[in-house]
């Protein structure tokens, strides 16, 4: 009768320790599947958005000859010729548009001495006696695209004031960036049919330059 008894507990015991180490397995087992779940859903990406603001700036003649010089010329003389030579005018795009530009001119005023006592015409009676060169002039690039400006038209100014201003250089809108940035033009001749008639003295005139 003991022995049964103790045959008994002993299976009991076995039952309680098989079920103890049954419910360690299943503990453990749901620890580590939820432990797997966090770990799958945790990002192993992250996204920051990054911000510039790019600010417009200006359209700008940075530089221009101070003087232009004609040589001496006698009374008659046609081609009296002028060159700013390595004066340079520079053009700078930083609005940030991409719209463009145009380079023109114009002479304020005819020829005139000290004092305004003799004049020249720019347009004397229909001849015309002041000619630009833009197209031989040398066009290079500062900070702007290469061929990102071009020459205008070589040609005789018909006139004076600003109705009768001639192209000297124009942006490129043939390429993406439309003349932005800088660009550099020396070596612009001018040529001037001295009258035949006139007082032999010191002439000036006013070249004004425009960029818009």
């Amino acid at each position: 009768m003991q022995n049964k008894i103790q045959k008994l507990l002993e299976v009991q015991a076995e039952r309680n320790r098989q079920a103890l180490i049954l419910g360690a397995v299943l503990f453990f087992a749901a620890v580590m599947s939820v432990g797997t779940i966090e770990i799958a859903n945790a990002a192993n990406t992250a996204n920051s958005n990054v911000a510039q603001n790019v600010t417009g700036g200006s359209l700008d003649i940075d530089d221009a000859p101070d003087n232009i010089n004609f040589t001496n010329g006698a009374l008659g003389a046609d081609n009296s010729p002028a060159n700013t030579g390595t004066n340079d005018v520079q053009t700078n795009d930083t609005r940030g548009t991409l719209a463009g530009w145009s380079l023109t001119g114009y002479f304020a005023t005819d020829f005139w001495s000290s004092g305004n006592a003799y004049s020249m015409a720019i347009n004397d009676s229909g001849t015309l006696r002041m000619f630009w060169d833009p197209e031989n002039a040398v066009i290079s690039e500062i900070t702007g695209d290469a061929g990102g400006a071009v020459a205008g038209t070589s040609t005789d100014f018909s006139g004076i004031a600003s109705g009768n201003s001639l192209t000297l250089m124009n942006s490129n809108n043939g390429q993406a960036n439309k003349g932005a940035g800088a660009y550099n033009l020396v070596n612009l001749v001018f040529l001037y049919d001295i009258p035949d008639v006139g007082y032999a003295t010191s002439y000036t005139t006013t070249l004004t330059l425009t960029i818009a």
